[in-house]
């Protein structure tokens, strides 16, 4: 779970606060809705947000042993929209899932 709350609006950005697993004895993340260019973004990883980082070459690994895995109960391999990873993936987790919740509802 993450909580957020909005910090500071203006007509170009509105700014938010969020906290991973709403504990707030962390410092907190930052994340800014641009409204001029319509993007969400991590301003500021929050003290405890958890870093994800991933090769190319090692989602491949982990989507041919889920497949591998699949083949063995008699299901299909995933499809490019159960695994959309192309090249590395990074992200910080708990901002992603704020920043989900936020696209929601700017309708991005």
């Amino acid at each position: 779970m993450v909580a957020y709350e909005r910090i500071d609006v203006n007509p170009k950005f509105i700014r938010y606060r969020y906290y991973p697993e709403n504990d707030r004895k962390y410092a907190p993340g930052t994340i800014i809705v641009d409204l001029e260019n319509k993007v969400i973004n991590v301003e500021e990883p929050a003290e405890a947000d958890i870093y994800f980082a991933h090769s190319a070459e090692e989602l491949q690994m982990m989507r041919d042993a889920m497949d591998a895995e699949r083949a063995e109960q008699g299901l299909p391999a995933m499809t490019d929209a159960e695994f959309p990873f192309e090249g590395d993936a990074a992200c910080y987790i708990y901002a992603t899932h704020a920043i989900a919740e936020l696209a929601k509802q700017y309708g991005r």
